[in-house]
C-alpha cells in the first residue's frame, strides 16, 4: 500500500507507539481517581507526556498542556472559552471548518468574523490585507499555520508581530504543521492558545488533541468529574483540571510520548517532506491534463499537494487510485473557503510523512498514467 493521506492521519507510525497503545490499553486505570498501581500508572503517563510536549514545543507551562478528544475539540475550547464577549475576530480564507464553524456559532453573541482573503502562496498580499482588516473592535485572530488543502504556510511570525503591536490575542491551529515545522513557543508574543491533533505529524493515534494555553482568562465550556475537588459541585478553577473533565485517553497519551520521541531522532524533516512533495508535484505536472497546486518555495509550501484532472471527477479518480492501494483524499477536505480562494471546486490531495519515499512517488506516477490512459 502507498499511503499519501497523512494530512488526514498518519497511518505509518514508529512501532513503540503501537506497543505502548496496546500495553496501556490493558494495564492503565483511571488517572487521579485511586491510589492503586493502574491508576498511578495513568497519572505518571500523563505527567511525562505533558513534560515531553513542553520540551518539544519550548513551552514552560506543563500544567497548561490540556489533553482533549482531538484538534477540533481543542479549537472549540480555545475559541469559545476565550472569545466570550462581543468583538471582531480575524481569520484567513484557508481555515478548516473546525475554525470557521465555531466562529460562525459565536455570531449569536455579537462576534463579527472578518475573513482575510489573501492570494494563494502570497505572504505580502495576506499581511497587507490582514493589517487593513484590523479595527477598533478587533480582539482576536484565529489562524492556521498550514492549509490542509494546499499546504500553504501562512506567515505566523509576522502575524504574531502585528497582533502583539495591536493588542490582539492570537489562536493558532497547528493541525498540519505540528511535528513537521519547528515551533518555539517562546518566540510568540501574542499567542494565547495553540491547538493540534496527536494523530497526524506527531505520530500519535486518533482520539487525542492538545491545547497549549497561554491565557488564564479562559472559561471552561465542559464541566464534570476531574478526580480533584470531588466534594465540590463546581468545576475546579485551576489548570489543567479546569479544562479536563471526564476519563482521559491514557493509551493515546502514552503513545503520543513515543511519537514525539521518534520525531526527536529525525533531522531536517520539514526539508525532507518538502522535497518529496516537490518531486511529486514536478512529476505530476508532466501530465498535460493535470493541474497541480504547489509553490516551489519552502517559505510558503509544505508537504501537501492538491491536484485535479480535467477529464476525471475527483472522487472517481481517487477511488480508482484506491483500487491500486494508493491512498489519497478527494473533495473539499472540510475547508470550502480555501477552495473558493483558489477558485476550484474540490481537489485530490496527496500528503506526505517521514515514512514516504521517492520510490512510492514513482510507483504512483506509473499507476496514475495507467488510470488516466484507460
Amino acid at each position: 500500500m502507498i499511503y499519501f493521506d497523512n494530512s488526514a492521519t498518519t497511518l505509518q507510525k514508529p512501532k513503540e507507539v503501537f506497543v505502548t497503545l496496546n500495553n496501556l490499553s490493558q494495564s492503565a486505570g483511571n488517572s487521579g481517581r485511586s491510589a492503586h498501581k493502574p491508576s498511578m500508572l495513568s497519572s505518571q503517563t500523563i505527567y511525562k507526556t505533558r513534560q515531553k510536549i513542553c520540551e518539544f514545543f519550548d513551552f514552560d507551562k506543563p500544567e497548561n498542556v490540556v489533553f482533549t478528544y482531538n484538534a477540533t475539540y481543542a479549537l472549540n475550547l480555545a475559541i469559545k472559552g476565550l472569545i466570550t464577549e462581543k468583538c471582531t475576530v480575524l481569520t484567513s480564507s484557508y481555515e478548516h471548518n473546525s475554525v470557521i464553524r465555531p466562529l460562525n456559532d459565536l455570531m449569536s453573541k455579537g462576534v463579527v468574523t472578518k475573513i482575510v482573503k489573501g492570494k494563494l502562496y502570497d505572504h505580502k498580499d495576506f499581511i497587507n490585507k490582514f493589517e487593513k482588516s484590523i479595527d477598533n473592535e478587533t480582539k482576536f485572530a484565529v489562524i492556521n499555520h498550514v492549509s490542509n488543502v494546499f499546504g500553504y504556510k501562512l506567515p505566523i511570525e509576522e502575524i504574531d508581530h502585528i497582533c502583539y503591536k495591536n493588542a490582539i490575542k492570537l489562536i493558532l491551529d497547528l493541525s498540519q504543521s505540528a511535528g513537521i515545522i519547528n515551533i518555539d513557543m517562546r518566540k510568540f508574543k501574542s499567542v494565547c492558545a495553540v491547538c493540534m491533533p496527536a494523530h497526524k505529524s506527531l505520530y500519535g493515534v486518533m482520539g487525542l488533541g492538545i491545547l497549549l494555553l497561554n491565557d488564564d482568562s479562559i472559561k471552561s465550556i465542559i464541566q464534570g468529574g476531574t478526580g480533584s475537588m470531588s466534594s465540590d459541585v463546581f468545576q475546579p478553577d485551576f489548570m489543567p483540571d479546569m479544562l479536563e473533565s471526564g476519563t482521559p485517553n491514557i493509551p493515546a497519551i502514552g503513545a503520543l510520548y513515543y511519537g514525539i520521541d521518534y520525531l526527536e531522532t529525525l533531522n531536517n524533516l520539514e526539508v525532507r517532506i518538502f522535497n518529496l512533495a516537490k518531486y511529486f508535484s514536478k512529476e505530476l505536472g508532466k501530465f498535460s491534463d493535470t493541474k497541480v497546486f504547489f509553490n516551489d518555495d519552502i517559505l510558503t509550501q509544505t508537504g501537501v499537494v492538491s491536484f485535479i484532472n480535467e477529464n476525471f471527477d475527483n472522487e472517481v479518480l481517487s477511488s480508482r487510485l484506491a483500487k491500486y492501494d494508493i491512498c489519497t483524499r478527494a473533495g473539499y477536505h472540510c475547508s470550502p473557503l480555501a477552495h473558493e480562494s483558489a477558485k476550484v471546486c474540490g481537489t485530490i490531495r496527496a500528503s506526505f510523512s517521514s515514512f514516504n519515499t521517492i520510490e512510492e512517488v514513482d510507483k504512483f506516477m506509473e499507476i496514475y498514467k495507467k488510470i488516466i490512459s484507460e
